[in-house]
């Protein structure tokens, strides 16, 4: 009990220690990042129009509860907000008091949700669950315990709204040439750095990853990787190469926080592949049935489909060009399809129901 104890609060001060700035480069502050956010969770109110509790885990500064209230209009009960971080929690009263925003906030995490059974309506899960299993030792069993826990305190009739990176629909290996000299640096970065967490005290070792060793360059600019390599290494490259002209990021840096975050789940923990998102949802009903095998509901996926991030497409086309390692196919024209896959994100609605009757 003394390690764990340790462990979330060596977690709680990595979290926090990017301070304000992050959580704002992660959250708008404008009314147009407000709008944009507003219709990246529209989907809920397509399946459930008039809630009377509607949770979201990980608050950020508030961005997400304050477009919660913006899609319904302000007509919803309550609107609860769940963090492990302080920070996160005190920014996000600060937003709900500068906006008047009527939501509770609670201290807490996605594996222990601090609400009673059957007691929301809705719950959005959005870029959350691959951090999730990212900080824990056992990444996986709390991805589960997460799932299972949202299923928990939905009410019948309710949903699950999961937002999350998509692996690519591809098989097999990949070539990738680094087209420019950040792209080259970048990748010496973060095969050397990638889950390592030596920037970060108490917390080195204590976690990892399983996907193989990164190749090093050895003087070439073009490796072969696994997709779910390449998965890592572009969408992280995304993520820094947003925040680089404004000296956010910088090449060496130890203590950038997403360099430590698994973005796409593994399949299991013998496997380096991602889970694509058929599987990604079936292994979501799995553990959320888990939850209810002695009960009379169960959870079943209401919608799944993609969001397209096209504002990611330029800095990949920029600095990578790809090719699968079987294919005749080379071209531009191919890269740049195959590029596309490194960039939809997940959008995944589940609603849970009473069991039909045998009888």
């Amino acid at each position: 009990m003394q390690r764990d104890h340790e462990l979330t609060f060596d977690l709680q001060r990595y979290i926090e220690t990017p301070g304000m700035g992050y959580l704002n480069g992660i959250n708008g502050t404008s009314l147009e990042s407000l709008v944009r956010k507003t219709e990246e969770i529209a989907r809920l109110k397509d399946h459930l129009s008039f809630p009377r509790v509607i949770v979201s885990v990980g608050v950020g500064q508030g961005e997400e509860l304050h477009a919660i209230h913006m899609l319904y209009g302000g007509l919803i009960e309550k609107i609860i907000g769940v963090d492990f971080s302080q920070l996160a929690l005190n920014a996000t009263r600060q937003r709900a008091l500068t906006n008047n925003l009527p939501v509770e906030l609670k201290f807490g995490e996605a594996t222990k949700l601090p609400l009673p059974n059957e007691s929301v309506d809705g719950i959005l899960l959005s870029s959350l669950l691959h951090e999730v299993y990212s900080y824990s030792p056992n990444g996986k069993r709390a991805w589960n315990e997460a799932i299972q826990e949202s299923t928990r305190v939905v009410r019948e009739g309710g949903y699950i709204l999961i937002r999350d990176s998509a692996a690519p629909n591809l098989w097999g290996n990949i070539r990738v040439h680094l087209r420019t000299d950040l792209a080259r640096q970048f990748y010496s970065y973060f095969g050397e750095e990638y889950r390592v967490f030596s920037g970060w005290g108490n917390l080195k070792g204590r976690f990892s990853s399983n996907l193989p060793p990164f190749p090093l360059l050895e003087g070439s600019d073009t490796v072969t990787l696994s997709i779910g390599q390449a998965a890592e290494l572009l969408f992280h490259f995304v993520n820094f190469e947003m925040g680089y002209p404004n000296d956010q990021e910088f090449i060496g840096n130890q203590r950038w926080k997403e360099l430590n975050e698994i973005y796409y789940i593994p399949q299991d923990l013998t496997s380096p592949e991602p889970m694509r998102i058929n599987e990604y949802v079936a292994e979501v009903i799995k553990q959320a049935n888990l939850t209810h095998s002695n009960t009379e509901f169960e959870l079943v996926c209401a919608e799944m489909g993609y969001s397209v991030r096209p504002r990611m497409f330029r800095p990949l086309s920029e600095h990578f060009f790809l090719a699968l390692l079987d294919s005749e196919e080379i071209s531009t024209e191919k890269s740049e399809e195959l590029l596309r896959h490194f960039i939809d994100k997940m959008e995944l609605v589940f609603k849970k129901i009473r069991k039909e009757s045998d009888n």
